[in-house]
């Protein structure tokens, strides 16, 4: 099936995001998926994260878009207290499991991390 045919279908759909988030030379890659997930060769842990709605639109782009970690997270640590010094790139995929033999992955964000809040 395609992206568009399990995102619109009820019983078909089986999505799933990932997460990567780098600064410097760091990289920390999620999955809200319940289990570890690979996709590319890069596995992606399963975490406690969560995202908002994303606007789509030429007035929308600049609106917030919002990632909640745990705060012990060590992506989250590198916030507490002050802003790091190098900048946090976010970039959010998703793709739906059991799309075979490649899953068509489609790009939901791909930014900077602005500010967090705890």
């Amino acid at each position: 099936m395609t992206y568009l045919s399990n995102e619109t279908s009820i019983e078909a759909g089986k999505p799933v995001e990932v997460y990567r988030f780098t600064f410097g030379s760091t990289s920390y890659f999620y999955t809200s998926s319940i289990s570890d997930e690979t996709l590319s060769a890069q596995t992606y842990i399963a975490a406690a994260i969560a995202r908002g709605e994303l606007k789509d639109g030429p007035k929308e782009r600049s609106s917030d878009f919002q990632v909640t970690l745990p705060t012990s997270d060590p992506v989250a640590q590198i916030f507490v207290g002050h802003l790091p010094g190098v900048r946090v790139r976010l970039t959010v995929r998703r793709y739906h499991r059991g799309d075979t033999p490649t899953p068509e992955v489609r790009l939901i964000f791909d930014g900077y991390v602005q500010s967090a809040t705890f």
